[in-house]
């Protein structure tokens, strides 16, 4: 006899299978998981593992044993993404099903287009010229000082269209941030954050962790995270060519190790008539006050002792200059 696995009402009244409930709609709401994902989805359970809930140690079991070899293929990604179906309740896991088959079919499209152009290449005997870099033009744009704020996105009434309903962009990505587990970047969150916030993309081409890096910042300044590798490596060359984009936190996913922002992106040629693009100059400089460094110093014995070293310092020389 099978086991039971889908979270069921009481269940998902409980903390943690509310938690559970809201990571699993988060990764599958696109139709598509990526590694980010996935390794967040994993160190959620690997926390939480000790539970008595049938879908943890469901889920567990069959993301080890896909991850055994250190390597995930399409196939397997595909089999987690419906192991994750059938932990969700009836209206979820449909709304996970529907999302999954419209990414396959947008992908086999894809899939198509590319060998028909492969096909028709290898047809052509003519001799073309070597492709030339884009040329990116835009009209030009008032100079924005470092204390302007980006304006937050307006209100739209339910049906109203958008400008940004009218222009395709140049490329999406939904992915979960990275690095949110170092330099104190937790307490930013926890603090700084919220699910419908605009965040800001800025390239750091000269990141010893990558060439593709991507530093994704609040209107603050904080830096929060990465975009993960997978996927600046598609945005990295768009925002080098000087094109705007769009980004918010989607969700905040909660209950690991540290809360970790799913964000939504969109870049676009420049120029285009859509609210509230920022451009590469225009995105907030990074924040290195003092308050980054108590919060990264929180999280450490040698933060404290280090903090503790000075307060007693500051003390014993007020104590000797005014006794």
């Amino acid at each position: 006899m099978s086991r039971r696995v889908s979270l069921t009402r009481s269940e998902r009244a409980s903390g943690i299978g509310a938690e559970l409930l809201a990571l699993c709609q988060t990764v599958t709401d696109d139709g598509y998981l990526a590694r980010e994902e996935i390794a967040e989805l994993r160190r959620w359970l690997k926390d939480n593992r000790d539970s008595d809930l049938p879908a943890i140690t469901f889920l567990h079991e069959t993301v080890e044993r896909i991850l055994a070899d250190r390597r995930i293929t399409r196939e397997e990604r595909q089999e987690l993404y419906q192991a994750i179906e059938l932990v969700l309740p009836p209206e979820a896991r449909r709304e996970a099903v529907d999302a999954r088959r419209e990414a396959e079919s947008e992908r086999e499209h894809r899939e198509r287009i590319q060998r028909e152009k492969a096909r028709n290449s290898s047809e052509s005997v003519a001799v073309q010229a070597p492709p030339r870099k884009r040329e990116v033009r835009r009209p030009s744009r008032p100079a924005k000082r470092a204390h302007d704020r980006v304006p937050a996105p307006k209100h739209r009434e339910p049906g109203a269209e958008s400008s940004s309903d009218k222009v395709a962009p140049l490329a999406t990505s939904k992915f979960m941030l990275a690095g949110v587990h170092h330099d104190g970047r937790a307490e930013l969150i926890e603090q700084f954050a919220a699910a419908g916030d605009q965040v800001f993309l800025a390239r750091d081409p000269a990141s010893p962790l990558s060439p593709n890096a991507i530093e994704v910042r609040l209107e603050n300044g904080y830096m929060i995270g990465f975009v993960p590798e997978e996927d600046a490596v598609q945005l990295a060359p768009l925002l080098d060519e000087g094109c705007p984009h769009f980004a918010e936190i989607k969700a905040i996913v909660e209950g690991g190790r540290a809360p970790v922002p799913v964000v939504t992106s969109r870049i676009y040629e420049p120029g285009v008539d859509v609210e509230n693009l920022v451009y590469p100059e225009e995105v907030p400089s990074r924040d290195t006050y003092l308050s980054t460094f108590l919060l990264a110093a929180w999280q450490s014995q040698v933060g404290w002792a280090v903090m503790l070293g000075v307060v007693l310092g500051i003390a014993g020389l007020a104590y000797w200059l005014f006794r």
